[in-house]
């Protein structure tokens, strides 16, 4: 049975634009849309494992090691004040709606 092909859009830097044209231009692909398949291919046979920092941790004994990391990450001062964390994150967040605002008035 066949699959039904549907289309998206999506967005790319100029350079890996530049990469996909240049993969057919000399031949090494038909077409762009056979450069992402592979592409997404690839990606989903990659095991997708978070960074040991965001993952929970799978044993009590990981967990207890990542306790006595922090512990001694802030024992040494390896730490920001809270206040500079949300002020930073209060501008970011400032300027993300600041843009949303910025671009729907583009498309009004």
């Amino acid at each position: 049975m066949a699959t039904k092909v549907q289309k998206i859009s999506i967005a790319l830097p100029k350079e890996m634009i530049a990469d996909i044209r240049y993969a057919v231009d000399s031949g090494q692909y038909a077409t762009t849309s056979e450069v992402i398949r592979e592409a997404v291919r690839e990606w989903r046979g990659k095991p997708r494992e978070l960074p040991e920092r965001v993952r929970v941790p799978k044993t009590k004994a990981e967990f207890l090691r990542r306790i006595q990391r922090s512990i001694a990450s802030a024992d040494r001062g390896d730490v920001k004040p809270a206040k500079e964390v949300f002020d930073r994150l209060e501008a970011k967040y400032r300027a993300m709606e600041a843009a949303q605002k910025l671009a729907s008035r583009r498309r009004d």
